[in-house]
């Protein structure tokens, strides 16, 4: 067997998640999921069970689908490390979004020491 696909070869995922988290994969009258699928190029089967199986051609693009869909039905677990985006600067913190629709608090004791911050060069 190779260690890698030829780059022809259609990809395919498997993303195993809550059957309850399955709307949120469809959205209203499956918009969510159509969207998706013309975003990424590729084509997505829900099953009753809670699996969604990803098809395409290019692997990037069939990789990035992967991570749009593990952001819908995923649910944000304390102690993990999470890539987001600040969306608010606060007195206390910040407010960061971390998956699709999903924020947290990031408190300013947790940014940096007071010495990295009163030292900081600008």
């Amino acid at each position: 067997p190779r260690a890698e696909l030829k780059p022809s070869a259609p990809r395919v995922e498997i993303v195993r998640f809550d059957p309850m988290r399955k709307k949120d994969l469809l959205g209203p009258g499956g918009a969510v999921i159509r969207q998706m699928e013309n975003r990424f190029n590729v084509s997505l089967d829900l099953t009753q069970e809670g699996q969604c199986l990803l098809f395409g051609e290019d692997s990037e693009m069939v990789r990035k689908a992967r991570v749009a869909v593990m952001d819908l039905v995923s649910d944000v677990e304390v102690g993990e490390v999470y890539e987001g985006t600040v969306i608010e600067v606060r007195d206390f913190g910040i407010i960061v979004e971390l998956l699709r629709n999903k924020e947290g608090l990031c408190h300013v004791s947790e940014l940096a020491k007071r010495d990295e911050i009163r030292n900081h060069p600008e």
